[in-house]
């Protein structure tokens, strides 16, 4: 959805942080999907959870970051 940018991107976004971060947990680890049967381990949870909390800082866009006015992470 980040290389998409504009308002899929904005929209997205903004419902996937809200979501991770109000369902993170006291210890800062996040808690396994309910239905996830097969992810029995907090950890892992908490890896993708991290990982996607860690787009802006882990992946440019398509463009090199310049595409649609962003900057990328020289523009940080």
């Amino acid at each position: 959805m980040m290389q998409c940018g504009g308002n899929d991107w904005k929209k997205y976004n903004g419902l996937s942080r809200e979501q991770l971060v109000g369902s993170q947990l006291a210890d800062g680890s996040w808690p396994v999907p309910p239905g996830a049967a097969h992810i029995n381990n907090t950890v892992f949870s908490t890896a993708l959870c991290t990982l996607m909390l860690e787009v802006y800082y882990r992946f440019l866009t398509t463009g090199g970051g310049l595409s649609k006015g962003r900057t990328g992470l020289s523009g940080i």
